[in-house]
Formats: structure tokens, C-alpha cells, sequence
């Protein structure tokens, strides 16, 4: 989703083709506002751009891509430049793609979706109580990859992962 905002003028060719591929159902409301113009706000616009975390993470748990670092700093170039060449096409059918995709470990999923959640409670209890943060963690990618971890395990039905709500 982090695309969309520096091609806005594609938003249509895109819309498009998630329809034609029938993944615009899992289009979020947010996403759909970007996709219809409605979101100019470059701040609101920033928040799309983060997406690329989310986005990396989410290759990871699907095996696209091999390590995901620790995170303390954002995604290289070399990194995007990795992900981004082990992505589909724009326009191109996906079924074949989509096939041939795998979940990575659940014990490796769990692991680092669980260090994610601690650290988005840490960096919670810091706002909370006004304290200092004492990790070289960088709070978005943490809290991009907590969110997207939470829903590769609720959308894949992990039902063996604890049953505490982690929603942010």
C-alpha cells in the first residue's frame, strides 16, 4: 500500500485490478479512501507509507522473504529492492502466485509476533507514564509488525496461539 501514495495517479489501474483479481474484499475501509481520492492529508498519506513494514513482515511469514531483522531501523534499500523484485507485477493474474505460497514456521511466527506485542505494551506504558525508552527499538516497525502478525494469526485460523487479544 505504500506504492499508492507516491502513484496516486494509478489509483484506478490498481482498484482495478485487485477487483479483477477479487481481492477487494480484503481491501481495507482506509485503503479504499486512498483508492477514491479522499485522502490528500500528507500526514494520513505518511501513515500509508509504513505500510512497507507491514507489507515486508507479512512476505516473511509467507517465506518471500528469508530474515527478518531485529527491529531497529527501517528497511534498507537493499531490502526493498529484495522484496519488491519477489512481488507480483501490477495487472499480472495472480493464481499461480498465490498457489505457490507457504506460512513460514508457527513457532517462528509466534516468537516474533509475541516480542512485537511486548514491545508495543513497553512503548504503551512509556506514553502512559511518561518514562524514558530505554531500547534502540524502533516504534513503528515494532507496532507495524505486531498489527500484521495479529492478522496472518487471525486470518490463517492459528487457533494454538494464545487467545489473549492484542489488538492496538
Amino acid at each position: 500500500m505504500n506504492y499508492v501514495p507516491e502513484n496516486l495517479d494509478e489509483t484506478k489501474k490498481i482498484a482495478d485490478w485487485l477487483q479483477q483479481e477479487k481481492l477487494w474484499p480484503y481491501v481495507s475501509n482506509g485503503e479504499r479512501e486512498l483508492f477514491d481520492g479522499k485522502v490528500k492529508d500528507k500526514i494520513k498519506l505518511g501513515r500509508f507509507y509504513w505500510r512497507l513494514e507491514s507489507a515486508f513482515a507479512l512476505a516473511w511469514t509467507l517465506n518471500l522473504v528469508d530474515v527478518l531483522r531485529p527491529p531497529t531501523s527501517e528497511l534498507t534499500e537493499e531490502q526493498i529492492a529484495d522484496f519488491q523484485g519477489k512481488m507480483p507485477k501490477l495487472g499480472v493474474k495472480l493464481g499461480s502466485y498465490l498457489d505457490n505460497l507457504s506460512l513460514r514456521d508457527k513457532g517462528e511466527m509466534f516468537e516474533e509476533n509475541v516480542f512485537n506485542e511486548l514491545a508495543t505494551a513497553y512503548f504503551r506504558d512509556l506514553l502512559f507514564n511518561g518514562k524514558t525508552d530505554m531500547t534502540d527499538i524502533t516504534r513503528n516497525v515494532s507496532f507495524e509488525r505486531h498489527e500484521v502478525l495479529n492478522w496472518v494469526r487471525r486470518f490463517s485460523e492459528i487457533t494454538d496461539w494464545d487467545d489473549t487479544d492484542t489488538s492496538t
